[in-house]
């Protein structure tokens, strides 16, 4: 259409109608594709950084001792332990004391 508009061939008024709605529907598409890109984000991916985070932190709870220091409280407490895995609280003979649930969230992790 663009070509045979710049050599001023057919009705211009059904090339720019056509134009226009190639364009209008490019756009929509788009905006459909981030509007559902947001709300996956939202539902979806909310609820398992939620769960992963919940379940680190009972992790390590549980693997330092309860010798942890808080690095967020916001908008819930995240704990980590204190030294790290080389520290004098890390104690990896504690993972059999998790639930058997509480080991498969940490693993999945």
């Amino acid at each position: 259409d663009f070509y045979y508009l710049s050599r001023g061939r057919g009705t211009t008024w059904n090339r720019y109608s056509r134009i226009m709605t190639t364009m209008f529907l490019l756009v929509l598409c788009v905006s459909l594709q981030i509007f559902l890109l947001i709300q996956i984000k939202h539902f979806v991916c909310a609820k398992a950084v939620h769960d992963i985070r919940f379940a680190y932190d009972a992790f390590q709870q549980a693997m330092y001792g309860g010798h942890t220091t808080d690095v967020f409280t916001v908008p819930f407490v995240e704990r980590r332990g204190i030294g790290g895995p080389t520290g004098p609280y890390w104690n990896a003979s504690r993972f059999d004391e998790l639930t058997a649930d509480e080991q498969a969230s940490a693993c999945r992790i």
